[in-house]
């Protein structure tokens, strides 16, 4: 009988460590490899994006060719209007803008899934 309470205990503590998705939250992608530095150059062009069922993507139109965003890990998409968020909240990308990304060509493991037919893929270093 005693395994009742661990279970009710074991549950209570699962889901307090699970977190809740903030409202309007979106999935991105975000760039999971552990890295020493980011690559330092810069791209400059005007920030789009499109909507999916619970995801985004988000890429840079620059000199006529699109470039898929891979965000730092930490950086969550919202909508309304669809806005990239760095892991301190604040903004740093919103569809539409003209903007400046320092980073850098990501490697070619890399994988922008929410963007699929963009072929050029740009890994964005952390701001903020």
């Amino acid at each position: 009988m005693r395994r009742v309470p661990v279970l009710v205990l074991v549950l209570a503590l699962v889901s307090a460590c699970s977190a809740a998705p903030k409202p309007g939250g979106l999935t991105i992608s975000t760039d999971d490899v552990p890295r020493d530095g980011y690559p330092s150059a810069l791209i400059s062009g005007v920030v789009r994006a499109n909507q999916g069922e619970g995801n985004a993507c988000f890429w840079i139109e620059s000199e006529g060719v699109d470039w898929a965003l891979l965000w730092p890990k930490g950086y969550t998409g919202q909508a309304n209007p669809l806005r990239v968020l760095n892991d301190a909240g604040e903004v740093v990308a919103t569809d539409g803008a003209e903007t400046s990304l320092a980073g850098g060509e990501a490697p070619t493991e890399s994988q922008v899934k929410e963007c699929p037919g963009i072929e050029q893929h740009w890994l964005v270093a952390p701001q903020g």
